[in-house]
């Protein structure tokens, strides 16, 4: 009996010992499950909120400062946010802020990053606590602590005197003071940056002291006001005739200012260097003197009233015919005039300037002679009023981005005779027509030819006016049905048009592809029965969608499928409700995790018996988390709400009554599709959304270019259903391209972020079977040790 009650006490501290064991290991799963949690929350939302700032902590317990998100007309950076000290201030901080006249930056602050503070146009001074170890403002203006480096100028002051301390003047370090009118540079500087005065729309005239003796590339590009450069007597390395910059010997002419009309160049001069003439609108000719032997690149871009350029009969170098600019002998073409309609090109061309159309928006279009042979990347740039190019047989080359910004062009036609390109309907491909190259941008239709076997899709982006692309029948390897483009059976819907506002499906298709619809201006899409899958960010950015049905037929709606259709209201889904969650949990996104506040409509939804007019059918999504259940008297109308965690979207299964009558004869746009019909849930009616969402102006690249105005007004990649194109160039690549500090994880499928499902914890019955176990193996120990000692 004793051995009995002794295997008994091992067994049960065996168990005991086990269950502990057991219990640590699922404790470790479920702190492994909190860290996990926890590290993707820090993944996307390491910024934090304090106030209206967002700021980011860093590794040795310092703040950084984000972003400012308030609207008042004064701020103060805080000095410490939880206890740590606010050290820097970083790019992009207080950009664009219209609202703000004064920041007060505390003594914490060693590090202001460049082009922390822009584009704020209502700001006149930036104050700097008078214990602060780095810097120190002068009249509102950011300097380093001795004063010899300015750091940030207020984007809003109409004027300025630099401290004489000040040596150089940064790059880009008054770019967008917009409203600048005149300043006094100090007279101790030597050296002016690269864009400097960038943008500088108001400033009228400027002084360069006799300091000077070194500037970088086009540092008054964009002063669009500017009339005169003056440069004193004594500077030792650049002078000035008639308000325009040369160098010390007038030999290199280096800039003319955009608001002259008229131009006399000195005879000394050799070299026009790159830019001088950029953005120069008034401008309507200019003559090259005898001796000038070099001309700079874009040296003439952007002079869109000028009609002729001029050269010395003297000139050994250039030469001028149909007021173009041509090498001696007239085998390249180096510059057309901006303020031209159209050109003359002579025969014994051969080659073009990459420049030499940049920015000529007045021309509306160009013939090419056979002797040509290539076609420059970015060749005829922004010319925006052109609409025809014609392509002789010569050409052999074209270079990336030949027509880029050209958004009236229709049509690009290639000579028969072209041994490499060729033209279908003002399209063009390569010589077999089997591979598209370029469509352009302003054309409503498109044709493609029974060859084509290979298209890249993304060469419709820019189309934005496309509504229709029809494939010949011949086409092994595509059709289309209703201006959209499928595979051969069309059984995968590849590409609808941009400008299409309306689409029929056919009814053969099976697969919805990725970026099909991408940036699409259609209002609603019916999924015919025979759909089965929607693949990732098949609906990309379709802002003004705002209905999909979805049949029942579908079995995956990939990640992202519906990425910033911000409008999306109403999903129709030609099944049960049961049907849509198993539909939820066989796809990567839980359905449709990325598209939010939606209201489900469900085949399945309880009839009204009160009212003719409601509808079969009809849901209402709701922000819910409980589900409920209310049942009225003999006009009853139930109502169901209900929540799943693996999406946002909740939905609420009801009927309407008075207050909410839905025809049941709703329309659809498959007039042949009645079985279809018959299933699809009944829309109710609600009011229009308006977008305010957009996609970001296109990135600047970084070359110097200047057109004809330039904007600063960078528009959110979700704040607009249009954008503006903005037709300035930027400073340098090396500048920081600015965009909205959102929380990181928000927005429609930009990114997501995976959090676990929270699970009720095992662990208390865990402890109270040990705690149980462990007593009565004690106790039996206890009986042991008793009955030991007793007998």
């Amino acid at each position: 009996m004793k051995k009995t009650f002794q295997k008994l006490g091992i067994s049960l501290l065996s168990l005991l010992i086990l269950l502990s064991a057991v219990m640590m290991s699922v404790d470790a799963v479920a702190e492994t499950d909190k860290h996990t949690y926890r590290d993707n929350e820090a993944e996307h939302s390491s910024d934090k909120k304090s106030g209206d700032y967002t700021y980011t902590e860093n590794g040795d317990d310092t703040v950084s400062i984000v972003k400012y998100n308030g609207n008042s007309k004064e701020t103060s950076v805080p000095g410490e946010i939880d206890g740590k000290s606010v050290t820097c201030i970083l790019s992009g901080t207080f950009y664009e802020n219209s609202h703000i006249e004064k920041i007060n930056i505390p003594d914490t602050v060693s590090d202001i990053e460049g082009f922390a503070i822009e584009l704020c146009d209502n700001l006149t001074e930036i104050a700097v606590d008078d214990g602060n170890e780095h810097y120190v403002s002068v009249d509102g203006v950011v300097y380093n602590k001795d004063q010899t480096e300015l750091v940030a100028f207020p984007t809003g002051k109409t004027s300025a005197e630099l401290p004489d301390a000040v040596k150089e003047l940064g790059d880009g370090v008054l770019s967008h003071c917009t409203k600048l009118e005149s300043i006094k540079l100090p007279s101790e500087l030597t050296y002016i940056g690269d864009y400097a005065f960038y943008e500088c729309k108001s400033l009228i005239n400027i002084d360069i002291p006799d300091s000077v003796t070194s500037m970088g590339i086009t540092p008054f590009i964009f002063c669009s006001s500017l009339e005169e450069i003056y440069v004193g007597s004594d500077n030792e390395y650049y002078s000035s005739i008639d308000g325009v910059l040369y160098d010390k010997n007038a030999e290199t002419l280096i800039w003319c200012p955009d608001r002259m009309s008229s131009i006399e160049i000195p005879e000394s001069v050799t070299a026009i260097d790159e830019g001088a003439f950029f953005g120069c609108t008034d401008l309507e000719i200019i003559e090259l003197p005898e001796k000038t032997s070099s001309v700079g690149e874009n040296a003439f871009t952007s002079c869109l009233g000028l009609k002729e350029i001029k050269v010395h009969s003297k000139n050994k170098d250039f030469t001028s015919n149909d007021g173009a600019l041509y090498n001696k002998d007239i085998t390249e073409l180096i510059a057309c005039p901006g303020g031209r309609t159209s050109i003359n090109i002579p025969g014994s061309v051969k080659s073009l300037r990459k420049d030499a159309f940049t920015n000529c928006s007045n021309l509306t279009e160009i013939k090419l002679p056979n002797s040509v042979t290539e076609i420059c990347e970015m060749q005829f740039e922004n010319c925006s009023d052109l609409k025809t190019v014609e392509i002789a047989d010569g050409v052999s080359s074209i270079g990336e981005n030949a027509f880029l910004g050209c958004d009236n062009l229709t049509d690009v036609n290639v000579t028969s005779g072209n041994k490499n390109y060729s033209s279908y309907e003002g399209i063009l491909y390569d010589k077999n027509a089997k591979i598209m190259i370029f469509c352009p941008h302003a054309r409503t239709s498109a044709e493609l030819p029974s060859k084509v076997d290979n298209i890249d899709f993304e060469l419709f982006s820019d189309c934005e006016y496309l509504s229709e692309i029809n494939v010949d029948p011949n086409n092994n390897n595509y059709s289309s049905y209703d201006g959209v483009v499928y595979d051969k059976d069309q059984k995968t819907l590849l590409y609808c048009p941009i400008g299409k506002t309306s689409v029929e499906i056919s009814n053969d298709t099976k697969v919805i592809a990725s970026d099909s619809f991408k940036f699409s201006r259609i209002t609603s899409v019916d999924l015919p029965e025979g759909v089965t899958s929607i693949e990732s960010l098949a609906f990309r950015e379709c802002i003004d969608l705002e209905s999909i049905t979805i049949p029942s037929s579908m079995k995956v709606i990939e990640k992202n499928a519906f990425s910033y259709c911000i409008n999306l209201a109403d999903v129709y889904y030609n099944g049960t409700e049961e049907e849509w969650k198993k539909l939820k949990n066989s796809s990567s996104d839980g359905g449709l995790g990325d598209m939010k506040n939606v209201t489900m409509h469900y085949q399945d939804a309880p009839s009204s018996n009160t009212s003719s007019t409601a509808s079969s059918s009809s849901t209402t999504s709701t922000t819910s988390t409980t589900s409920t259940t209310s049942t009225t008297s003999t006009t009853s109308t139930t109502s169901t709400t209900s929540t799943t965690s693996t999406t946002s979207i909740t939905s609420t299964t009801s009927t309407t009554s008075t207050t909410s009558t839905i025809s049941t004869a709703s329309t659809t746009s498959h007039s042949e599709t009645s079985k279809n019909e018959s299933k699809k849930p009944a829309r109710p009616s609600r009011t229009e959304t308006s977008s305010e969402e957009s996609r970001r102006e296109s990135s600047r690249t970084s070359k110097p270019e200047r057109p004809q105005e330039s904007s600063s007004e960078y528009s959110s990649e979700s704040e607009s259903s249009e954008s503006e194109e903005s037709s300035s160039k930027s400073l340098d690549q090396s500048r920081p391209n600015f965009q909205e500090y959102n929380n990181h994880g928000t927005g429609g499928g930009h990114g997501t972020t995976s959090h676990k499902s929270s699970t009720n914890s095992n662990l208390p019955l865990y402890i109270g079977i040990v705690v149980f176990l462990g007593l009565v193996a004690i106790l039996i120990l206890v009986i042991l040790y008793m009955r030991q000692n007793r007998y």
